[in-house]
């Protein structure tokens, strides 16, 4: 990644602009094929080059009420999580051995910034 990243800064803008879409592609493309909500919800987009802002925004209830299947890893379920992280015992520990978890008191969905 870091080779790439330097690369990339000899290389000018245009092959800035092409690593950053076939980014997005890849990201794009990963999501909808490991996950129900996004291979529904962006079924009428483009197969490829989606442009960010072409993308519709997320919220978290939406986010929320579909969870099980908005992750890419089935075996990380909303009822796991929860027990997972209602367990003090667990806190510092990686769910499944692989995922750090925590807990927001934020219940909008919204980010708000000071400023």
């Amino acid at each position: 990644m870091v080779l790439d990243l330097l690369r990339a800064q000899g290389e000018g803008e245009p092959a800035r602009t092409r690593r950053r879409a076939a980014r997005l592609d890849a990201l794009i493309e990963h999501a909808r094929s490991r996950t129900v909500f996004y291979r529904d919800r962006d079924s009428g987009l483009p197969p490829a080059h989606v442009r960010l802002g072409q993308l519709p925004p997320v919220t978290k209830p939406e986010l929320m009420a579909q969870f099980d299947e908005a992750v890419s890893d089935p075996a990380v379920t909303q009822v796991r999580l929860e027990a997972f992280v209602a367990e003090p015992a667990r806190v510092r520990r990686p769910f499944l051995d692989r995922y750090f978890v925590c807990a927001t008191s934020s219940s909008s969905g919204r980010v708000r910034d000071r400023r």
